[in-house]
C-alpha cells in the first residue's frame, strides 16, 4: 500500500452501487434502442397484413366449399332415390 493512500475496495458498496445504475442505464439504452429499431421495420407488419388477408381468402373458401358440399350432397341424394 502507498503511503498517505487509502485503500480502494472495487466490491465496496458504493461501487456496486454506481456499477448497477449504469447497468441500468446501459440496458434501458439497449430496450429503447431496440424499440426505435423495431418500430422503424415494418416487415412485421407487412407479415400480419399477409397473414389477415390469407385467412379471411381462406375462411372463403372453406365456407364456400362447405356450402357447395351440401348442395352437392343433398342432389346426389334426390338422385339416388329416384334410381
Amino acid at each position: 500500500m502507498i503511503p498517505g493512500r487509502t485503500s480502494f475496495d472495487p466490491t465496496g458498496p458504493r461501487i456496486r452501487g454506481l456499477l448497477f445504475a449504469k447497468w441500468r442505464e446501459l440496458k434501458m439504452l439497449l430496450y429503447v434502442t431496440t424499440w426505435l429499431q423495431l418500430k422503424a421495420d415494418r416487415r412485421a407488419l407487412t407479415a400480419l397484413e399477409y397473414g389477415l388477408v390469407g385467412s379471411v381468402l381462406l375462411a372463403t373458401v372453406v365456407v364456400g366449399f362447405k356450402l357447395l358440399a351440401n348442395s352437392a350432397s343433398s342432389k346426389f341424394g334426390t338422385i339416388g332415390g329416384s334410381l
